[in-house]
């Protein structure tokens, strides 16, 4: 029984990974078009989100090296 949780958060962990590149690249485009002091914030975002997505990985493991 813990098996299958654990494959469960762990999938569910890939999709808000996924969420997150999605979230991260829409900022970046954002970025590229605000202001200096909107791009500073959105920079911070994106760092939030990176930080984000990097705990994900390291929970979900090396099995798919290919994404985020």
């Amino acid at each position: 029984m813990k098996d299958v949780i654990e494959v469960e958060a762990k999938k569910r962990l890939r999709w808000a990974r996924d969420m997150l590149a999605i979230a991260r690249n829409k900022l970046v485009v954002e970025r590229n078009r605000a202001s200096h002091g909107h791009a500073i914030d959105m920079i911070q975002i994106i760092t939030m989100i990176d930080a984000a997505s990097l705990v994900c990985k390291e929970v979900v493991g090396g099995d798919d090296e290919n994404k985020g």
